[in-house]
């Protein structure tokens, strides 16, 4: 994250999420899943959240 304040009225921000391109899940969890096909009892396993791909966010503030 980086910002910049122009003057009193008006900031400039920047941020850049998964900058090294990271393949790494942002959660994980363990619990029972149960697809079709597969036994009523499921499958006990891990399920993961990936992280977001790279990308970018540029915002600005204007105070009145």
């Amino acid at each position: 994250m980086l910002g910049y304040e122009v003057n009193k009225k008006l900031s400039l921000l920047a941020e850049v999420f998964n900058m090294l391109n990271r393949n790494d899940p942002a959660i994980t969890y363990f619990y029972t899943s149960r697809l079709s096909g597969e036994s009523s009892d499921g499958v006990r396993d891990f399920h993961f959240q990936p992280v977001e791909p790279v990308s970018f966010r540029l915002s600005f503030t204007l105070k009145i």
